[in-house]
């Protein structure tokens, strides 16, 4: 009887296979449950810090027009040593930049030697912490050359954005256009339904090509509308064209210029929609044909459903990719007398 009891007493209960495949079951259940919860918990952290991104654009936009009574222009005399600063240069200095800012000589194009210590210096609050992959791809071209990059445009308008033949005067109505300077006493729309910034994914550097979708086509600038840029764009076929950020190669390549295809957007076709160019010369250039020629640079993100975008006024909304057309537009411009419905962005 006693020898019996210690044997009892020595015996362990184990799981059997089917117990212990139930708990790994129930294991892969709560992982499959909590890892949404944590990828979207991650990325709304990411699209704060986007928008906080953005207030700091406006914060600065704001107080370069308090100083100079005047928001930045997008870039100017086009053609002389490639002087093509734009509006991310010159509000530098109200970003906490004041040393950058004093290294560059406004004299210089951006490609100029003289403009090397802005051209390549890296500043975390123009990169959106949601659009990072090319950042880190070492076989993006513009890594390669060390090209300081940008996710934040300006507003260039809901225009065509074409420039004259004399590449001085663009014709554009947004806050930052070419070889203009525009004043907040100019945005008769309300500071409130005009947009200032926007975001934009990164392209993957090439100066040549077009990896996503966009192409070119032959209109006469002047004749083209934005009805006009919005159903040649939406028409366009993009089968065999790769990628899946509807940005062209070349975008935000830089922050240091004033180039739409960088720094620039246009509220032709609205957020996540492709971008294209209506191509005055025939031109396979991308810089020549998004300068020369008609654009529609489309903000983008890889926030769902949608991109961040900043008002006039300072404040920050997120735009839904559904946003009707002329409500799209109307947010473009600062003086075209639209009338926004509350509900309608």
């Amino acid at each position: 009887m006693e020898s019996r009891t210690i044997i009892a007493r020595h015996q362990r209960a184990a799981f059997t296979l089917i117990e212990l495949l139930v708990v790994i079951a129930i294991i892969a259940v709560l992982i499959a449950l909590l890892l949404p919860a944590v990828q979207s918990a991650r990325e709304a952290a990411r699209r704060i810090q986007c928008t906080n991104n953005l207030k700091q654009l406006g914060l600065a936009a704001h107080n370069y027009h308090s100083t100079y009574d005047t928001f930045p222009t997008a870039c100017f005399t086009y053609q002389v040593a490639g002087n093509t600063w734009g509006q991310h240069a010159r509000i530098l200095s109200f970003l906490e930049q004041g040393s950058l800012y004093n290294t560059i000589n406004f004299s210089f194009g951006i490609v100029a030697q003289e403009s090397y210590t802005a051209l390549y210096t890296q500043i975390n609050t123009f990169l959106c912490p949601s659009d990072t992959d090319r950042m880190t791809d070492a076989s993006n071209s513009a890594n390669a050359v060390g090209y300081s990059r940008t996710n934040y445009r300006g507003n260039g308008g809901n225009d065509t954005g074409a420039l004259n033949a004399t590449f001085t005067t663009e014709q554009n109505n947004g806050p930052f256009i070419a070889y203009q300077t525009v004043k907040i006493a100019r945005i008769t729309d309300g500071t409130s339904n005009t947009a200032l910034f926007s975001e934009a994914l990164l392209g993957d550097g090439s100066a040549s090509t077009v990896s996503v979708p966009g192409d070119w086509f032959a209109v006469t600038p002047a004749g083209a509308s934005k009805l006009d840029l919005y159903q040649a764009c939406n028409a366009l076929n993009t089968t065999g064209l790769t990628g899946d950020d509807k940005q062209n190669s070349y975008g935000g390549r830089t922050w240091a210029t004033g180039w739409y295809q960088a720094t620039r957007y246009t509220h032709i076709l609205p957020p996540n929609s492709k971008s294209c160019v209506y191509n005055v010369n025939n031109a396979v250039n991308l810089i020549s044909a998004t300068n020369n020629g008609a654009t529609a640079t489309t903000a983008s993100s890889r926030h769902p459903g949608g991109v961040n975008v900043l008002m006039a006024d300072g404040s920050v909304r997120f735009i839904k990719g559904s946003v009707a057309a002329p409500t799209w537009w109307a947010l473009g411009s600062t003086g075209g007398g639209e009338v926004i419905s509350a509900d309608g962005f």
